[in-house]
């Protein structure tokens, strides 16, 4: 909708083109429609399942794994969501440009809720056919993030609004523009990090030999859930993969709202470090000198 409004499109699909105008006039752009429900057989196209239980947060896009067990391996398919699936679960999925290899492809999902969205294992996510030779593709160049920025803006200030609303409104004017200039520092709709940090964090623990402990024996859906919450944290720049000889079990920690809390058990780790020592004040003497103050 947003590229549509920039670009004034207007797409006539009996003539099978799309008009958009620009800064220096109109231009028509002829299309093929490379699927046509009309025109083709429904023996040609072919099921594309989920290979996993899948979990997705409110308000992300998660890339997941699919299967079709039909097509051993293709560059170019084209796939149509099914349309049940989405009104059932409240979530979004593209008509998309796929390649398979080995009976794998992924796909991306939007959930746009504010609770989580379990997919089963094995859910009927859509079909997929071969794209016909004559067939022109095109990419959108504006990513989904410059999309969603617009909202993700306006519900900071909402957010914003309300942690200031106890002050006066002269204050509230002094301040909010101040919170404005640093929105990303309220942006929780994705996890960030800090960027250019000069200083690095030393764990010393001198010669002592290298503390690794095997994993957590844990149910089948503990696992899978451990998995993704893994995966997600790489994508995101959270983690990397390492080969270190150092390993700590991971355990999932319930919320106070039934989410799970990634935790990693560094006792045995803590136990060997040499700790950074420094002298502290007395709590009593630090007493003494507020006694009075106002």
């Amino acid at each position: 909708q947003t590229w549509i409004k920039k670009y004034q499109a207007i797409l006539n699909c009996k003539d099978q083109c799309v008009t958009i105008t620009k800064d220096n006039g109109s231009k028509r752009i002829q299309y093929i429609p490379a699927y046509d429900d009309n025109d083709g057989d429904p023996h040609r196209q072919y099921n594309v399942r989920l290979v996993h239980d899948v979990t997705i947060k409110p308000r992300t896009v998660q890339p997941i794994d699919a299967i079709c067990p039909s097509i051993l391996n293709a560059d170019t398919v084209i796939f149509r969501p099914r349309q049940q699936l989405q009104e059932d679960f409240l979530i979004l999925i593209s008509n998309s440009l796929l390649n398979i290899y080995h009976h794998r492809t992924t796909l991306n999902i939007v959930n746009h809720t504010d609770t989580d969205c379990v997919l089963p294992k094995n859910s009927k996510l859509g079909k997929v056919r071969h794209v016909r030779s004559a067939s022109l593709c095109c990419n959108v160049t504006q990513s989904f993030e410059s999309l969603r920025s617009d909202a993700v803006i306006q519900r900071i200030e909402e957010n914003i609004n309300t942690l200031i609303k106890h002050l006066q409104p002269k204050q509230q004017e002094l301040i909010r523009p101040m919170l404005l200039q640093e929105w990303n520092v309220f942006d929780t709709s994705k996890p960030s990090q800090a960027a250019n940090l000069k200083t690095e964090h030393r764990i010393i623990t001198q010669d002592h030999p290298p503390n690794y402990q095997c994993a957590y024996r844990v149910p089948e859906p503990i696992k899978q859930q451990q998995k993704e919450l893994t995966d997600e944290m790489e994508r995101n720049g959270q983690i990397n993969r390492s080969q270190s000889p150092w390993a700590s079990p991971v355990l999932l920690v319930k919320k106070h709202d039934g989410s799970p809390r990634f935790v990693v058990n560094y006792r045995k780790l803590n136990f060997i470090t040499i700790r950074d020592s420094y002298p502290l004040p007395r709590m009593d003497d630090t007493i003494n000198q507020l006694a009075g103050s106002r």
